[in-house]
């Protein structure tokens, strides 16, 4: 299937602008920095926490479920055609259900649950028109509850949150006319994580949008 078919769908759905037009907020849900760059250099020395360390925190040990997330969704799509059905359905309903967790916590803002979303529809759907049947209801389904908040949101819009969906567009355009994708990514991972950088920077790590 037509790697560029996730973002061409976007666009042509007219989608971008809206899928992420959510209520910018803080999150208490990410450890401090200081307390992952704790665990981080235990791990290097080779030494592994007892009970009761700061690897036993709820917050740290969110945060490296949510990493071993992103490492999962990364390996998937590396190396998915090499995976037979039965292995490949039971990943995508892994990677699924991790998808609408942290979607649901915040962690994923919905433009990226989306691309991830749309990035799974290729290997359950049968065929080019069922992937865009599939893709086009997801769509109008993100589409609503956008259009349902974003009055909401209008009334009291986070500058942050503005400037990020400037960014936004941006990069959604700038990887849709990309030729070479760096990293050995593919199109869509590479656009998840454009997004997901230009969240963090410009909101902060634990923020979303409406």
């Amino acid at each position: 299937m037509n790697k560029r078919l996730v973002i061409i769908t976007l666009a042509a759905a007219g989608l971008i602008g809206l899928a992420t037009v959510w209520l910018a907020r803080e999150s208490a849900s990410v450890p401090p920095a200081a307390t992952v760059a704790t665990v981080t250099e235990s791990r290097n020395a080779g030494s592994e926490p007892g009970p009761g360390s700061l690897r036993e925190h709820p917050l740290v040990r969110a945060y490296e479920a949510y990493t071993d997330f992103q490492q999962h969704s990364r390996g998937f799509f590396d190396h998915a055609d090499q995976l037979s059905e039965q292995e490949k359905q039971a990943q995508l309903r892994q990677l699924m259900d991790g998808t609408n967790k942290y979607e649901q916590e915040g962690k994923l803002v919905p433009m990226e649950a989306l691309v991830l979303k749309l990035a799974m529809l290729r290997y359950s759907s049968s065929g080019d028109d069922d992937y865009k049947t599939k893709a086009k209801t997801l769509i109008d389904q993100y589409k609503a509850i956008s259009d349902a908040r974003e009055q909401a949101w209008l009334a009291n819009p986070d500058p942050k949150f503005i400037d990020y969906k400037r960014q936004e567009n941006d990069i959604v355009n700038e990887v849709l006319a990309m030729t070479v994708i760096p990293d050995g990514l593919s199109r869509d991972e590479y656009l998840r994580q454009r997004l997901e950088q230009a969240r963090i920077a410009t909101m902060g790590a634990g923020a979303t949008g409406p």
